[in-house]
């Protein structure tokens, strides 16, 4: 007879089972299907920013799938895991077939390497996932500066507005005093039929407008009808340059209060998707934890039926009596939790589902 001896057993196979905390999976599945629709609802007008909200909401709904995935693996992990039980329970029941007991062995050693290659998936698509966010969140943080570097750009509109108010100012006061100086020194003289316009510094004016204005012999001094008439003209020409200097300066500050508002509307978007991601990031290891302990479970089954299954089939029992009831102990548990994981991730996602339609 062939039996595996009792000190190939390690020493944490003699402790309790550990018990999967389904409370604090239940509160993180809830916390990651939140977060996710908290980044898709965040709007913004920067591209590169719409970018990474549009890869979260890829990520979140592989979440989903990955998870709706894991919930089907953990069902067909607690069937084998029930199938296990009762085949250890044959294994010590003395009166049964050695060749079904060898059969049954080896149905099992394939089934656990085909359970394991599935889990093992499941946990390196977390795992993938966990790196997309991070990755995300980087990219998240390293775009920061570069809004930074906008805010700078705005400091210097502004300091270009205030220029161009000065020199608006300026111009005005300039303008005064031109139309000043007009006013004193501006002399019309008509010689010979002809009209002379003297002293009109920076102002031209026509003698066809000048004769439309003036009397047609003598010297004069400037009358009414021409001081009105350049009153009128400097007047209109410092209305048109304040106009214009208004109006770009107007649009100048609309800018600058759209890339104020860009500016701080990109920094609060971008402040809350990563502080986001990063409670995404933690609760994903709940799931990390749970299928990678499967995994070792199984690995750690794996190795087992591989040495009962290396005999000849002539011994009468491929599992010693110790091995086998710590094996049914571990795997009662593995039952527990799996199908405990099942119910509870697909009421968590099934309510999700219906609270996103409504």
């Amino acid at each position: 007879m062939k039996e595996m001896s009792e000190t190939s057993v390690s020493a944490n196979e003699l402790l309790p089972p550990n018990v999967m905390n389904f409370q604090a999976l239940v509160s993180s599945t809830q916390s990651i299907l939140k977060k996710f629709q908290n980044c898709q609802n965040h709007g913004t007008k920067n591209e590169f920013i719409s970018t990474q909200i549009r890869e979260i909401k890829v990520y979140g709904g592989h979440f989903r799938q990955i998870t709706e995935e894991s919930i089907v693996q953990s069902t067909l992990m607690a069937l084998y895991a029930s199938d296990l039980i009762e085949y250890v329970d044959f294994c010590l029941d003395n009166q049964n077939d050695v060749h079904d007991v060898w059969v049954g062995a080896r149905e099992l050693l394939n089934q656990a390497k085909n359970n394991h290659k599935k889990s093992k998936e499941l946990l390196d698509q977390y795992r993938k996932l966990t790196e997309n966010l991070n990755k995300t969140q980087d990219d998240l943080r390293e775009y920061k500066p570069i809004i930074h570097d906008t805010e700078d750009l705005i400091k210097l509109n502004e300091n270009t507005l205030r220029t161009k108010r000065e020199d608006l100012d300026e111009n005005i006061e300039n303008a005064e005093r031109h139309w000043q100086n007009v006013k004193l020194g501006a002399t019309v003289a008509i010689i010979g039929g002809a009209v002379v316009v003297i002293a009109l510094p920076g102002v031209a004016l026509s003698i066809a407008i000048a004769e439309g204005l003036l009397a047609t012999s003598g010297t004069i001094t400037v009358g009414s009808s021409v001081a009105a008439f350049l009153q009128t003209l400097f007047a209109k020409k410092n209305e048109e340059n304040a106009a214009k200097a208004t109006t770009d300066i107007s649009q100048l500050i609309e800018d600058i209060q759209k890339q104020k508002e860009l500016v701080n509307q990109s920094i609060i978007t971008i402040d809350s998707l990563t502080e986001n991601l990063r409670h995404i990031i933690c609760d994903l290891g709940e799931f990390e934890v749970f299928w990678g302990s499967e995994v070792t479970k199984l690995e750690s089954l794996i190795e087992k039926l591989d040495k009962c299954c290396d005999g000849d089939g002539d011994d009468d029992f491929p599992m010693s009596k110790f091995v086998a009831k710590t094996v049914k102990n571990k795997w009662r548990t593995v039952e527990d939790e799996c199908k405990q994981y099942g119910t509870i991730l697909r009421t968590v996602i099934t309510q999700s589902r219906i609270e996103n339609t409504q």
